[in-house]
């Protein structure tokens, strides 16, 4: 079964790529990523990544809907999303903002093909899944006092402040991230695996599940 993932930039691509598309290939499915077009670049040709306002995502998510059979699902930040998308209530936060959106997205659509997922709060926070892995994937010295910074806190319960949210916290503590993050980020994910990200990230764990669930009826026959 194919499972069409919209994506907003190079990192989730990816991720998905490397790391979630063979995680989920012993689920029996095939996984492709789709990055949003965002605009023309300067060369004329599409450009890709950033600037998720909702009408680009609409009509990418119902051009991929018109183009066959595949499931469709999504892979967005929380972190920064523009006002206008439908559910974006600014009463909630974390989880609730989350699954309003997700929900509102799955009316708007109407389809049993599309799953709609919003990640809590950025990509980035997989990577607070396990902190020693990630530093050890970049190479970087232990990173206690990025730790201490969010004990007791889940990865998805990291604020989405502009100065708290997980990649800037990442990139203060590890400058060459904020430019390196297409290239850095999946090396950290994989070194984490998929397995220990649910663990520690319930909301991304639920998604993974509903895609799993897509052929466990086949599976099981």
């Amino acid at each position: 079964m194919i499972v069409l993932i919209i994506v907003e930039g190079s990192t989730e691509v990816k991720f998905v790529q490397q790391v979630l598309g063979p995680y989920l290939c012993s689920a029996g499915l095939e996984i492709r990523p789709i990055t949003v077009r965002t605009g023309v670049n300067p060369s004329g040709g599409a450009a890709k990544g950033g600037a998720l306002s909702w009408p680009r995502v609409e009509r990418e998510i119902r051009n991929q809907l018109a183009r066959g059979r595949s499931i469709v699902t999504t892979m967005f930040d929380l972190y920064a999303l523009p006002r206008q998308w439908p559910g974006n209530d600014a009463q909630l936060a974390g989880a609730a903002k989350a699954k309003s959106i997700e929900d509102a997205l799955a009316d708007h659509f109407s389809d049993h093909r599309f799953l709609p997922h919003l990640q809590l709060h950025e990509f980035e926070a997989l990577l607070f899944s396990d902190l020693p892995a990630s530093a050890a994937a970049m190479q970087c010295a232990p990173w206690s006092e990025l730790e201490a910074e969010v004990d007791g806190l889940s990865p998805e319960e990291i604020n989405d402040t502009p100065h708290g949210a997980p990649s800037k916290r990442l990139t203060r503590h590890h400058p060459p991230y904020h430019s390196g993050k297409p290239r850095l980020g999946p090396i950290a994910a994989a070194h984490i695996g998929v397995d220990a990200m649910r663990v520690k990230c319930p909301h991304f764990h639920q998604w993974i599940e509903r895609l799993e669930f897509l052929t466990r009826g086949d599976n099981q026959k």
